[in-house]
């Protein structure tokens, strides 16, 4: 489900996992509930919860790339080589993806804000 990438990325004590996993699930069912209860339109709606998209694809992996690259680097100092460093796996790549990943999620939700008000 959408909840268990999200939990990951927050970090929380294993005893209160649960506990956030039913808080993020609980959060991410009221996304669609409230556009239902706001908007008539169901495409507008799917718009809207489309947005969540990019969280998933793009600000999620992007966050936990950057935490265990940081996590691994202070628990074992610079990494050294290995099959999965990449150039891709270096922060100033997964620092520009995040910001890309900002900039098209703001004209998405400008787009999908002024079909909206239209």
């Amino acid at each position: 489900s959408l909840a268990t990438p999200l939990q990951a990325a927050i970090p929380c004590p294993p005893h209160r996992a649960l506990l956030v996993e039913r808080v993020i699930r609980t959060l991410l069912a009221l996304v669609p509930i409230g556009c239902a209860a706001l908007l008539r339109d169901v495409a507008k709606i799917l718009e809207f919860n489309g947005l969540f998209g990019f969280i998933i694809a793009f600000f999620v992996p992007c966050m936990l790339q950057w935490r265990s690259v940081r996590f691994c680097q202070a628990r074992w100092g610079p990494v050294c080589p290995s099959p999965y460093e990449t150039w891709s796996s270096h922060l100033s790549v997964v620092g520009f993806v995040f910001a890309c990943s900002v900039l098209f999620f703001g004209v998405s939700l400008y787009q999908t804000i002024l079909d909206y008000m239209s």
